[in-house]
């Protein structure tokens, strides 16, 4: 998560990175993603 704010079940906006979809919950966290996509991805995939 990149807020970490917990997204609806609706109202989230998809995109696609590197063929991984990504659900963000507002702008401004795809805004805060794309400036550091290795830091998310990274933490998205850390158990």
């Amino acid at each position: 998560m990149v807020s970490g704010d917990k997204i609806e079940a609706e109202g989230f906006i998809r995109k696609v990175y590197d063929g991984q979809e990504i659900k963000f919950c507002c702008k401004d966290c795809i805004k805060d993603f794309e400036n550091d996509q290795a830091k998310y991805l990274k933490e998205m995939t850390d158990d």
